[in-house]
């Protein structure tokens, strides 16, 4: 498998560009050098349900089928709130938003993206989905401990409510200026008919 002949890639949903709006008030909160977190462009956020890596682009067609082959899913309302750290304070290198409503959904679709794509792309047993928006890296070289996060898990905003109405196989193109997404294809979920 050669660089050439592959495309990184991952399964996702896009986000709203309201969440980009939080962003510089959510950065101000953590006080530490700019340099110690690398934080993500809020407007490209996204909600990663499945990681692929480097796949064969001969094989992205039959990635796409099996995606669109994993049954019916009803349109999910969601709420990003709160904030969280992984793996924990002490420890932390990734920072996230939260999702409240809607998150039972997402794991259901995300499990069965992961059963549908099984036999190319096994589960690890490691991977305990939680839906998250990551807004932030802990650069490797920094020692998390030595940052107070406190400020950052008690920020509180408005929740941002929205419907996921689609999800969307990305490719990732790794840049100097970070990584570029683009679309591969977008799988549609459908409109529920039941009434609220």
């Amino acid at each position: 498998m050669t660089r050439e002949n592959t495309k990184r890639t991952f399964v996702a949903i896009n986000i709203p560009r309201t969440v980009g709006k939080l962003m510089p008030m959510i950065a101000s909160v953590v006080k530490t050098p700019l340099a110690e977190i690398r934080w993500l462009s809020g407007f490209h956020l996204h909600l990663t349900l499945k990681f692929l890596g480097n796949v064969e682009t001969d094989d992205i067609p039959k990635l796409a089928e099996q995606l669109r082959g994993i049954g019916t899913f009803p349109r999910i309302p969601v709420s990003i709130e709160g904030t969280g750290l992984f793996p924990d304070e002490r420890k932390a290198r990734i920072l996230w938003l939260g999702i409240r409503k809607g998150a039972a959904e997402l794991i259901s679709l995300q499990q069965s993206i992961t059963l549908a794509l099984a036999e190319t792309y096994p589960p690890d047993p490691r991977d305990n989905f939680k839906p998250h928006i990551t807004i932030g890296r802990v650069r490797p070289k920094v020692k998390p401990d030595k940052i107070d996060f406190t400020p950052f898990l008690n920020t509180v905003y408005n929740p941002i409510n929205f419907t996921i109405n689609e999800f969307i196989l990305y490719e990732s193109i790794l840049t100097q200026d970070g990584p570029q997404y683009t679309v591969l294809e977008k799988f549609s979920l459908i409109q529920n008919s039941r009434k609220a």
